[in-house]
């Protein structure tokens, strides 16, 4: 049916009105990142990728070969990565488990990013936001 709509000349006609709730939820992620706890998070890495640009372009400047220059940019980018993950991965845990708690109270199957909607689904965004600011 889609692909017939699709390649049909006649417009598209818009759904009159939203779809019922359906078993299927959403997230706008972007909302989420939004928050208060990530901001921080994004501000503490900001921080810290800065001070590290400090010390490692230090480094780098007394590095003789193009080796030595390899070896510090790799300590950098591993100690720019292990800060993002020691940062991130816990928001990111914490939002995963509290969008199974709200999709498990509104009975949902399968919760998917805003950005991969086309039509329908239930948006559990605000709820997924309140269950993480508590």
């Amino acid at each position: 049916d889609v692909m017939s709509a699709l390649q049909s000349s006649q417009a598209l006609t818009p759904p009159s009105a939203s779809p019922a709730p359906s078993e299927i939820g959403y997230v706008d992620e972007t909302a989420l990142d939004d928050s208060g706890k990530v901001k921080d998070a994004a501000d503490q890495l900001a921080k810290f990728t800065s001070d590290q640009q400090k010390i490692y372009g230090a480094k780098l400047q007394t590095a003789k070969t193009d080796i030595d220059k390899q070896a510090v940019m790799a300590d950098y980018n591993k100690s720019i990565q292990d800060k993002r993950d020691a940062l991130m991965k816990p928001l990111v845990d914490q939002t995963k488990a509290a969008t199974a708690a709200v999709a498990g109270k509104k009975s949902l199957l399968l919760v998917v990013d805003r950005a991969d909607i086309i039509y329908g689904g239930t948006d559990i965004t605000k709820d997924v936001h309140d269950a993480l600011s508590k």
